[in-house]
């Protein structure tokens, strides 16, 4: 019989709550904000995680959390670049 793995779900709260509490709690209250949003993130991409069916789930959460930040980085980049577009017709 093979092993069960908890829902991805499950997994997400147990890492937060469990395996990385002591770790949050020796974070910066800024930085905590931001450990917080990862795991957010992760919980976010339920459905991304749930396929991927990996046994460690802390590589899923922190996939989620990178694609997440690369897509909102590439996006503020073409703001920016419209902005300057924008800044350099007005002159």
């Amino acid at each position: 019989m093979g092993r069960t793995i908890s829902p991805y779900s499950r997994q997400i709260e147990s890492l937060a709550d469990e395996r990385f509490k002591d770790f949050r709690r020796g974070l910066p209250k800024r930085h905590q904000e931001a450990f917080d949003e990862i795991f957010r993130i992760g919980k976010r991409h339920l459905v991304a995680g749930v396929m991927a069916s990996n046994p460690y789930s802390i590589e899923t959460v922190l996939l989620s959390a990178y694609v997440e930040m690369k897509t909102d980085l590439e996006e503020m980049k073409k703001q920016i670049k419209k902005l300057s577009a924008n800044d350099g017709s007005n002159l």
